[in-house]
């Protein structure tokens, strides 16, 4: 961690760099209030090269990176808890600032969208089992009828393919039948 204190003591920066194997380093920077002790600012941006200007009038400007990886130049009031995205003159509360850069939640989780008709996905989900479950009956028919050894492994490996298959079908219609149908 890296500790700098503005010319006049009332400002710690302190920066704080997090290494991940996936996507590079992550940078921490926070400003706190040496006063009260609380961090006015916290921004973690992808990449570890912010820089920091101390400016007169208790402004601090900031140079980090937003989601798309373009250097953004922020520029925050400390005494008005608010920053400006320069070269925009708009102030916004120093809550904003993630969300200005698009980092306010980068690991938001997928989901996928809902059927368009949840009633037909259910039963096609129903019908696929039942064909799978058809399918494991022939392998077994055909492990425990046949004369050669090729066509009783044939018939033993159907038999494991299309159980997966029924399973994944079984949990697919039980997960459709739990969700309330919204029409």
């Amino acid at each position: 961690m890296i500790h700098c204190s503005s010319p006049d003591s009332r400002v710690r920066v302190e920066q704080e760099v997090e290494h991940d194997d996936r996507c590079g380093p992550w940078e921490t920077v926070r400003l706190v209030d040496v006063a009260s002790g609380l961090a006015v600012l916290s921004c973690s941006h992808h990449g570890c090269d912010a820089e920091v200007r101390f400016l007169a009038g208790g402004e601090v400007d900031l140079m980090v990176n937003d989601r798309h990886g373009v250097r953004r130049q922020v520029r925050v009031d400390l005494g008005a808890r608010c920053f400006r995205l320069l070269p925009d003159e708009r102030r916004y509360p120093v809550s904003e600032l993630q969300h200005r850069l698009g980092l306010a939640d980068p690991t938001a989780a997928y989901r996928p969208p809902a059927p368009a008709h949840p009633r037909l996905a259910r039963a096609m989900s129903l019908l696929s089992l039942l064909g799978s479950l058809t399918f494991v009956a022939g392998g077994l028919w055909m492990t425990l009828d046949s004369h050669s050894a090729k066509d009783r492994w044939a018939g033993l490996v159907g038999m494991v393919f299309f159980g997966a298959c029924a399973v994944s079908f079984w949990s697919d219609w039980r997960r459709q039948k739990s969700t309330p149908v919204v029409e």
